[in-house]
């Protein structure tokens, strides 16, 4: 079946109001029923890629990056087997393995900055 501007319109409109979660699939599909799963999953991925290039930016920005990386870090102490970065990714509407990209950096910088003093103080 072929699928029209109008049709494809009104699927990105709806997507655009959801949380992307794993039931993002299902409801789409309970509201498309015509459409097949892998059609919505292809403009599913689409519109995603296209917020998450009009929102990178303010995600990488030093002082949120180093408020995520405070969030990660008081979350993680207080239960460490649960999903920390799933969930501040979701709480912040951004990629789950960009925000766990953003946070390995951030954490790779303190181990530089604490290798680096290490070095600096050894005879």
């Amino acid at each position: 079946m072929k699928l029209s501007k109008v049709q494809y319109e009104e699927i990105a409109r709806y997507i655009s109001t959801l949380k992307p979660t794993r039931q993002c699939m299902k409801q789409l599909k309970e509201r498309f029923p015509s459409q097949s799963q892998s059609t919505l999953l292809s403009i599913f991925s689409q519109e995603y890629q296209k917020f998450i290039k009009r929102t990178h930016a303010r995600h990488h920005l030093p002082e949120t990056i180093e408020m995520y990386y405070g969030k990660y870090l008081q979350d993680i102490a207080v239960d460490p087997t649960s999903p920390v970065l799933l969930n501040l990714a979701n709480e912040v509407d951004f990629s789950p393995a960009l925000m766990a990209r953003t946070i390995l950096e951030r954490f790779l910088q303190d181990q530089d900055g604490a290798l680096c003093t290490s070095l600096s103080t050894t005879p």
